[in-house]
């Protein structure tokens, strides 16, 4: 019985070590896929919400990627210019086979001139432009069938995020 056990436990492990892979993205790889998102802007109505030259963070521990980025709001005549900062969830889709960044939210705004009264609408503003532009473009695809096997889990360690995909 112990040897059907230890043979059982054999073949199970043996036969799924190479089944797992990680996938590790660096913080330049993401910056370069962000990069060529951007600058992306809204009008409404008389105002104008332009952000530009993103700046990726990577949290440690999590599945968050931060982005700050220059922001300028044009209303007619009027023009404030500093940043924004956005957190959001890096995930996967199994569909698509490509990780995303899912619910993004304002978590900064640093625009110094900027009447107090209008910091929520830019809040608002920001906060669906991100996510209209990066919620349904891919900050990256899977390629390979064994990339895209079941992705376990996607977290940030030292500056990267890393992929377990396996059985």
């Amino acid at each position: 019985m112990k040897a059907h056990a230890a043979l059982a436990l054999f073949l199970l492990v043996g036969c799924s070590a190479p089944l797992r892979a990680t996938i590790v993205l660096t913080q330049p790889e993401l910056q370069a896929k962000i990069d060529k998102k951007f600058p992306i802007e809204k009008r409404v109505l008389v105002a104008k919400l332009v952000l530009e030259n993103p700046a990726i963070q990577l949290v440690e521990g999590t599945d968050k990627v931060g982005i700050d980025m220059d922001a300028g709001v044009r209303m007619g005549v009027l023009k404030y210019t500093g940043r924004v900062s956005v957190l959001g969830d890096l995930e996967f889709d199994g569909e698509q086979k490509a990780l995303f960044l899912k619910n993004a939210e304002v978590t900064k705004i640093d625009i110094p001139e900027l009447p107090e009264k209008y910091e929520g609408d830019v809040r608002e503003a920001a906060t669906g432009i991100v996510r209209a532009q990066l919620e349904v473009t891919p900050v990256h695809r899977l390629k390979s069938a064994s990339e895209q096997m079941f992705v376990k889990s996607v977290v940030v360690r030292d500056q990267t995020a890393i992929v377990e995909v396996g059985l």
